[in-house]
């Protein structure tokens, strides 16, 4: 470090100071505590100009236990220097104790009154933001505490929900196998195989099925990024399979529906597969910028021209599809760290990449464990569902809720510029049934099959 005349004079009274206290010297413990005073403030300048205003701040403490021990007089601008240091060191609530009693002493009339103000000012709004962040993670910490407390509250009843809504709906089943002639019990069950994979024609969506089952719909209130929109959890079983397409429809499977003059043409002009870059021979790409009355008219032409019962998925269906058995925020966990290998969606607060601007191809990324691609991220998928604000009141059959704000319908999954935080199986929202969204075409359609 360089030496400068100041810090040379600093460094020789504290040779002479230190001189005066060494033991032989004759004064020794009898130094006047004034002398001490000195040797604190000469040591805590040459703190400060090392940069280390905690050691400062230490020996500007000291001469307040000599004010207290001996009634030794303060220097002149002592708490203005104490404020400097407490500052440097971090500790705003010292540093505005320390310039107000400054400002008491001296009123108008010191040396440092104009840098004592506007120290004043920095400490204390440091100091206010320092107790505005230690409320709010207090409030944070009470809101975790009592969602926690809820979320275990309601394990032991949602459990024994699940285990009573399982046990019915295996002995419905039984029942309804009994009463089945022998010939068509075999044709039921290829029917509804779990994992099978079928497509009734040429040109239309490939499907799967998913089995019978029971599930607990909804978020807990410890699961980060939730809303009250998705409580409360309830049970739900669904009582028979059903087929799900594997994939999102896609633009070609949606042009069969224009050719044959049954749906409209004018679907997702702003990301068509040429704009993209994809073979136009296939249209291999996630159809967006659907509505979800356009949905209504594509699944009506499939199912006149399969001759098949083809549907929206009901919002139960559909996140009990999108669990796949799951109890975790998403298919694969609860974190959204491993997004990227199951989903495109937006990556700024994740450490990976997805591969992909907008949605990508259909099978790019991992299924979940009923064998469904894509079902969060790449496009929002409408449901059969009319949109209501909480689950007070939903069908427990794995039905569509066609009561509520029926002007409105329920989206699932988020979409390929969604935030890690709507990329999960609770999550919902409603959009009005005719609305468009062109700007980024995030809505598209996934379809069920009832199995008769």
């Amino acid at each position: 470090m360089h030496s400068t005349p100041r810090r040379r004079a600093i460094a020789a009274l504290m040779l002479g100071l230190a001189a005066l206290a060494a033991p032989g010297v004759g004064l020794g413990q009898n130094l006047p505590p004034a002398i001490h005073v000195d040797r604190h403030l000469a040591a805590a300048d040459m703190h400060m100009q090392d940069g280390d205003a905690t050691a400062a701040l230490a020996e500007l403490d000291r001469i307040l236990e000599l004010q207290a021990e001996h009634d030794v007089e303060i220097p002149d601008g002592f708490w203005f220097r104490h404020a400097q240091a407490a500052w440097a060191a971090g500790d705003a609530e010292r540093a505005e104790s320390s310039v107000i009693r400054y400002l008491e002493l001296t009123l108008q009339e010191g040396e440092h009154y104009r840098a004592a103000v506007d120290l004043y000012n920095e400490a204390e709004a440091a100091r206010l933001a320092e107790e505005a962040r230690l409320a709010e993670e207090a409030r944070l910490t009470a809101e975790a505490r009592l969602a926690e407390e809820a979320r275990q509250a309601e394990e032991p009843r949602l459990a024994e929900e699940l285990r009573l809504a399982e046990e019915a709906r295996l002995a419905e089943e039984r029942r309804q196998l009994a009463a089945t002639p022998l010939a068509e019990r075999a044709r039921l069950e290829e029917l509804r195989r779990p994992g099978r994979v079928f497509t009734d024609c040429d040109g239309c969506p490939e499907m799967v099925v998913v089995p019978a089952g029971t599930f607990v719909m909804g978020s807990p209130p410890t699961e980060e990024g939730r809303s009250d929109h998705e409580s409360p959890r309830h049970v739900v079983t669904i009582p028979a399979a059903f087929a799900v397409s594997v994939y999102e429809v896609t633009y070609g499977e949606w042009r069969a529906c224009v050719h044959q003059d049954e749906c409209p043409d004018d679907v997702g002009t702003l990301a068509t597969p040429d704009r993209l870059g994809i073979d136009e021979s296939t249209f291999d790409y996630p159809l967006g910028g659907i509505t979800w009355q356009e949905a209504q008219e594509y699944v009506r032409w499939l199912s006149r021209h399969t001759g098949q019962q083809y549907r929206l998925l009901s919002e139960a269906e559909w996140e009990y599809a999108a669990r796949a058995g799951s109890r975790t925020a998403r298919y694969w966990g609860e974190s959204a760290s491993d997004q990227c290998l199951y989903t495109n969606g937006r990556e700024a607060d994740l450490t990976c990449s997805d591969g992909y601007y907008l949605a990508a191809p259909p099978g790019s990324f991992r299924p979940n464990e009923f064998g469904l691609y894509d079902m969060m991220g790449s496009q929002m998928e409408f449901t059969q569902d009319c949109w209501n604000d909480s689950y007070h009141g939903a069908p427990v059959d794995g039905s569509a809720w066609e009561s509520g704000d029926c002007a409105d319908r329920v989206a699932r999954g988020g979409f390929y510029r969604s935030a890690p935080q709507r990329i999960r199986s609770a999550y919902r929202v409603g959009y009005a049934a005719d609305f468009r969204e062109t700007s980024m075409n995030a809505f598209g359609i996934r379809v069920a099959r009832t199995l008769k």
